[in-house]
This record gives structure tokens, C-alpha cells and sequence, in this order.
């Protein structure tokens, strides 16, 4: 059963476009730090009471420059399942035509690497999470590469992050979104409303 975040529906229910499948949701959050201060993991420990199923925590990236040292066992001490989130940068994502198997090769090794970290320090695993930039023209081969990662992960429920650019390539956008447990439509805004 596919599952994705509730601001998809609303999003897409108004768009006008074909009917949604039903799907299960759930209410996540995510924890996109670098490095853990005390102030993130103070606001970790108190997401249970939030009311949210789980904590999306960003593990590393692959095409960057930065590294990720995520605090598993204040993850664990928050008593919600984590999804470790991979971030892959568009110099990364070009792979995807170039070197899918390299690619499949790097991001199952930083995720089954996160997963086992997570899982060491008592952390309640959900699957795993890539946020890789897809430019609009690689959503099919995005699709067809996608098996290939997740025989790389074996057992392990996968998501992507989309963005709603990709929405508009309907048949390609289905394929990735089939391939896939869930995704989670990324909406950014750059100015708070007056």
C-alpha cells in the first residue's frame, strides 16, 4: 500500500487532475541538520507529543560538499520510527543515464549504512528515503533505475521526494510514483504571506 504525506491530496485534489488513488497517510517530520545541537535535539525529544507517526532524518549526501552526522540515539529516545533521507545532488542524479549501477551501488551503501546505524542505536526503522534532484527530462529513466536501488535494498520499504514540476509528466510521473512505497510531493515557499 502506497503511503504519502497529506499535503499531497490537498495539492493535487485541487489541480483538477485524475482522481487519487486511495492511499494511507502518515504525519512525519523532517529533521534536515547537518549537525545536531542541543536546540534540534531538544525539539526531537518532544515529537511524539506533536502528534507525528515519524521523524524523516537526513543521513548524508552524495554530489555535496556537506556531511551529515545525525544523533540516532536521541532519534530513539523520541519513541518514533525513522526513515533516514539521502540527499543526491543533480551532478549525482545525472547517473541515472550515465552510471545507474554506480549510482544504485552509492546510494544503497549510505542507506544501508544509515539504516544499520539507526537500527544500533535503537532506532525503530521505516524504510529509507532518497531525495535525489530529478530534472523533469530523467523522470523516465528516474523510473526505470528505481528497480535496480531497491534490489540493492532488499526488504526495505523505499520513498523519493517529487516536486510538483513532475506531476505534469503524467505517464513518467506514474511509473516513478508505482516503482515506490510512498513520496512525499516537496513544496517550497520563499515569502510568508502578508
Amino acid at each position: 500500500m502506497k503511503r504519502f504525506l497529506p499535503l499531497l491530496l490537498l495539492l493535487l485534489t485541487g489541480c483538477g487532475s485524475d482522481p487519487i488513488p486511495e492511499r494511507s497517510f502518515s504525519h512525519a517530520a523532517y529533521v534536515w541538520n547537518y549537525q545536531w545541537t542541543a536546540a534540534v535535539t531538544s525539539s526531537v525529544a518532544r515529537a511524539k507529543t506533536l502528534g507525528l507517526d515519524r521523524l524523516d532524518v537526513f543521513c548524508g549526501e552524495l554530489g555535496g560538499s556537506g556531511h551529515a552526522a545525525p544523533d540516532w540515539t536521541a532519534a530513539a529516545r523520541a519513541g518514533l520510527p525513522v526513515v533516514p533521507v539521502l540527499r543526491v545532488f543533480a551532478r549525482r542524479s545525472a547517473d541515472i543515464e550515465t552510471r545507474p549501477e554506480a549510482l544504485a551501488a552509492d546510494v544503497s551503501k549510505t542507506l544501508l549504512a544509515a539504516l544499520a546505524a539507526a537500527r544500533a542505536a535503537g532506532c525503530t526503522t521505516a524504510g529509507a528515503q532518497l531525495d535525489l534532484d530529478c530534472p523533469e527530462r530523467l523522470l523516465d529513466a528516474y523510473a526505470d533505475w528505481l528497480p535496480t536501488l531497491r534490489a540493492a535494498l532488499p526488504g526495505e520499504p523505499l520513498g523519493v521526494t517529487v516536486l510538483p514540476c513532475h506531476t505534469g509528466h503524467t505517464k513518467a510521473f506514474r511509473r516513478l510514483a508505482d516503482a515506490v512505497d510512498e513520496f512525499v510531493l516537496q513544496v517550497h515557499g520563499t515569502r510568508f504571506p502578508q
